[in-house]
């Protein structure tokens, strides 16, 4: 073991009492998968989900990593959060127009997973807790890619991109979307919550060409 970095909402102290999962990721020397499933056994004890993503210092090494592990890198070396819980920071630093660049090629993949629990939506007419998040995710790629914004949390994201949408789109009903209302009544929310998917989607659609470049200015992600 080299290295455990706590990532997500908790790296970031925004966590939200029984919604928020943890994030840690694991570099190892090398990948011994009886060791590994001893590690989740353990992790498996405590009450919370606690997602993991296992590295060899190798992948680190040459960046073999996934978009999501670049984002948590670029964070924690730009804003000082999700922070090293054990060993030394081994992660390369992460250059923000090939961030940027990344995100805009992972795109369509998040896009495409979010149409079809979309449609599911519809279909089943419930919301789960993993639609949200995939929400969220979305949320943040409209404002990583188009706007080279890079922000926290489930209120920050969501109230940025409204007030965005607000000035490009002139569309005041999006001040109404209060996504911690929301989560804390789900059901209660679902017409909402699918209106909302419903523009998102559209707003994608508009703008699939659009990749504007932006001067991306630290007090975006943590001034509001």
């Amino acid at each position: 073991l080299l290295n455990l970095t706590l990532g997500g909402s908790g790296g970031k102290g925004n966590i939200i009492k029984n919604w928020s999962d943890l994030d840690i990721y694991v570099v190892l020397k090398k990948y011994d998968i009886l060791k590994v499933v001893e590690f989740m056994k353990s992790i498996e004890e405590f009450r919370i989900h606690v997602g993991t993503t296992f590295y060899t210092i190798n992948e680190v090494k040459n960046n073999f990593l996934d978009v999501k592990t670049f984002i948590m890198c670029y964070e924690k070396q730009n804003y000082n959060v999700n922070p090293t819980l054990y060993g030394q920071d081994v992660f390369n630093t992460i250059n923000h127009e090939e961030l940027i660049e990344m995100e805009y090629k992972n795109f369509p993949n998040v896009l495409h997973d979010f149409r079809r629990r979309y449609i599911e939506a519809l279909k089943s007419n419930k919301i789960e807790k993993t639609y949200i998040k995939k929400l969220l995710i979305l949320v943040k790629k409209i404002l990583n890619v188009y706007y080279g914004i890079f922000i926290y949390g489930y209120k920050d994201s969501f109230e940025e991109l409204n007030r965005i949408l607000k000035f490009d789109e002139k569309l005041t009903e999006m001040e109404s979307f209060d996504i911690m209302e929301v989560i804390d009544n789900m059901e209660g929310n679902k017409d909402k919550i699918l209106s909302y998917s419903e523009f998102l989607l559209k707003y994608i659609e508009k703008n699939v060409d659009r990749k504007e470049e932006r001067k991306w200015e630290k007090e975006l992600v943590l001034g509001r």
